[in-house]
């Protein structure tokens, strides 16, 4: 696959950075609140939407706080989490999606929850305590005078002259305090206001102590210990059994183990294998490549030159005949331009909070299976979709056709508006409003242009343009530039020689003489330019 990162903002910069993880290339750094939690409440945390590994495991709420914290690893992006809880009999749900920049990057992903009221202190500084106001007290501990919390957290005991549910003068049972029904399928048991013990049932309580759950013996369970995921099995005592044994390339539970393929790195070798100390070891084998070469890499499927210039990956068939690929790779492109109408007169008028992107993609089969990731968690397998952001940006626009021949590509720009509902750049200014934009992607004609930047940051203004182009540019030579004008055909309609300094340049274009239509101007020498499109009208 072939991956593009191109920016067309003035100013812009992108810092790219690589690492690598043991297993999985990336990590969620997941975490949040459950507001008005409770002792030994716990969060289960899973993979879902096609994310993985595929997960499900939990982990216990920090009473003290009412906090949660994991880290997941996954090995695909976007990559989508969903946590649940358990408030008042009840379950809560909640998800977030996370993208990633490079290779070993770390997204945080936050999801908070509420058991109803928020968090609460009781009347002896307790979070979520029992002892509320109009609770039953006790003038101090073992004194056996009892009273009621008033409003002000004040043991009031010569006001109170109340019985609890067992009877017991301004006794500790009284409506809403926990009691045990003696039923096993029952949790959370409280007295209700007809002093009734009565529990939330569910069925019989699994391994992590949920009714009717299904994390019973014998399935499978997560060990989250430390913050590292460690798959295993439920024990009849609810014990999460789990296999530590590292791989042979010493990555827990990792899938190479003895028994298991491997590539010895050898071509005359098959069925490599890991032996049970760990070395990788294949069968020789013995035969005539499709050149006649003793054990030669020259085999069906592999890369050959069938002496054809317009033909691409040739391949050597089950004939042992070099056959041609794909005449021209494909290649994914589009072009950020600001919506616009154009009145009688000709002139061109902005469409505030509208941007145009034109699908440039080429090559290949011509046939298309197109996926848009709009960068905000949506996306579209539509070839021209039209979407609407909620924000002024910037998003991360990507594009990756797959051409059904065996290519595939992928092209990403950033958009943005300004606070003038403009596309950033264009003309600057205007308020902070976070109206939204919407983007329409069309489909016109591809120049066939290929562009080698060594230059950064060009922007070009007004754009459309009717007489006079402005280009600003930072270039990282300095002398003479070549710059030209290329029709939809890259024909050369005009051209120019100017000096270029080391840095920042602004040069002016004249394009009065230019018909309407669609234009790529290029700046720079035969082996290296940058460029930019524009449309120009009457």
């Amino acid at each position: 696959m072939r991956s593009t990162f191109r920016s067309l903002v003035l100013g812009l910069s992108t810092l790219l950075c690589a690492g690598a993880m043991a297993q999985y290339p990336y990590t969620i750094a997941l975490s949040g609140t459950v507001a008005n939690c409770y002792p030994g409440q716990l969060v289960t945390v899973q993979t879902v939407q096609g994310t993985q590994p595929i997960l499900s495991f939990t982990i216990p709420v920090d009473s003290t706080n009412c906090s949660y914290s994991v880290f997941v690893p996954v090995s695909n992006q976007p990559a989508w989490v969903m946590v649940s809880t358990f408030c008042n009999g009840a379950a809560q749900y909640g998800s977030d999606s996370s993208q990633f920049n490079f290779i070993g990057d770390t997204a945080t992903s936050v999801i908070n929850f509420s058991c109803g009221g928020g968090f609460i202190t009781d009347c002896l500084g307790v979070p979520n305590g029992p002892n509320m106001p109009g609770t039953p007290c006790e003038s101090y501990p073992g004194s056996g005078v009892w009273g009621i919390y008033d409003a002000t957290c004040f043991c009031d005991t010569l006001s109170a002259n109340v019985y609890d549910c067992l009877q017991i003068l301004n006794g500790p049972n009284m409506p809403g305090t926990p009691c045990n029904d003696n039923d096993p399928m029952t949790v959370n048991d409280v007295w209700s206001l007809q002093c009734v013990c009565s529990g939330n049932g569910g069925g019989a309580l699994d391994c992590l102590g949920i009714p009717g759950g299904s994390n019973l013996p014998g399935t499978a369970c997560v060990d989250s210990t430390g913050g590292f995921i460690v798959t295993g099995t439920w024990t009849a005592n609810c014990v999460c059994q789990t296999n530590s044994a590292a791989d042979c390339l010493g990555i827990l539970n990792g899938p190479n183990m003895p028994g298991t393929p491997c590539n010895d790195g050898d071509t005359l070798t098959v069925l490599d294998t890991w032996t049970p100390t760990c070395a990788c070891v294949g069968v020789a084998i013995n035969y005539y490549d499709c050149l006649g070469q003793l054990n030669g890499p020259n085999l069906p499927g592999t890369p050959c030159d069938d002496q054809d210039p317009v033909t691409l990956n040739d391949t050597w068939d089950a004939n042992c005949t070099c056959v041609g690929g794909n005449t021209t790779p494909c290649n994914a492109d589009f072009w950020v331009l600001q919506g616009f109408t154009v009145d009688s007169m000709n002139i061109p008028t902005p469409i505030p909070y509208e941007l145009w992107i034109w699908n440039l993609s080429s090559g290949g089969s011509g046939t298309y299976s197109t996926f848009w990731s709009f960068g905000d968690g949506s996306s579209s397998t539509a070839q021209f979709p039209t979407h609407t952001y909620a924000g002024n940006g910037p998003y991360w626009l990507c594009l990756t056709i797959d051409d059904g021949a065996g290519c595939q590509s992928t092209y990403c720009d950033s958009v943005s508006i300004d606070g003038n509902g403009l596309y950033t750049g264009m003309l600057g200014g205007g308020s902070d409003r976070q109206n939204g934009f919407t983007i329409n992607i069309q489909a016109p004609q591809t120049t066939g242009l290929t562009e080698q930047s060594v230059a950064d940051g060009i922007a070009t203004w007004p754009n459309p343009v009717a007489d006079e182009l402005n280009i600003a540019l930072t270039n990282a030579l300095s002398g003479t530039a070549d710059v030209t004008v290329l029709d939809l055909n890259g024909r050369v309609v005009m051209a120019d020689r100017r000096m270029l300094a080391n840095g920042r340049n602004q040069l002016l274009l004249q394009t009065s003489t230019l018909a309407p239509g669609l234009y790529t101007v290029r700046i720079g020498n035969a082996d290296h330019s940058v460029s930019q499109r524009f449309v120009k009208v009457n």
